[in-house]
């Protein structure tokens, strides 16, 4: 009867501690969703003060172009105005886009690569040694170092080696 018995508090206290566990889980689990409602909720009012703030100086300068009486250095300034708003709305539309990915790939946040760094960061795609510095004429990928270049030109190679498009030349590429 004694072994019954510490048998029972024994899977009563592993019960308990597996209880525990899972309630400390649920109330973590809990907090993090909240957390991030929070920081939605955030980034939600944070988008309109920059689209607003857009749209109404694009508005003011739409109404300054209709205007006749307007000399034409006053009208270039205006269009440069409005090609750098335009420039800062889309910009502040990528930006959140980001932002919005990264937050919501969670725990794959930390492998987030931006992408200008995937794409002028790559290496050939034949020696994978070098920089890619050379691209096909035609199809426009950036693929090939200089050594891998040369050799493509010199074996004849018409075609991407990525897509398979006819390639009319291949080009140094200067960033």
């Amino acid at each position: 009867m004694n072994r019954a018995r510490v048998r029972k508090v024994r899977d009563e206290m592993v019960h308990g501690a597996l209880q525990q566990q899972i309630e400390h889980q649920h109330q973590y689990l809990l907090q993090q969703a909240q957390q991030k409602q929070r920081e939605q909720a955030a980034r939600q009012q944070h988008i309109p003060e920059h689209l607003d703030e857009a749209d109404h100086l694009h508005e003011q300068i739409l109404e300054a172009e209709n205007d006749e009486n307007i000399d034409p250095a006053e009208q270039h300034q205006q269009q440069q105005r409005q090609i750098m708003l335009q420039e800062l709305y889309e910009r502040n539309v990528r930006l959140e886009l980001r932002k919005n990915w990264r937050f919501s790939s969670g725990a794959a946040s930390s492998l987030v690569v931006p992408p200008a760094q995937l794409y002028w960061e790559r290496a050939c795609l034949i020696c994978t040694e070098s920089p890619a510095n050379f691209y096909n004429r035609g199809c426009g990928h950036v693929c090939l170092c200089s050594a891998c270049a040369v050799n493509c030109v010199l074996h004849k190679i018409a075609t991407c080696i990525l897509c398979r498009a006819p390639v009319s030349g291949i080009y140094a590429f200067v960033r």
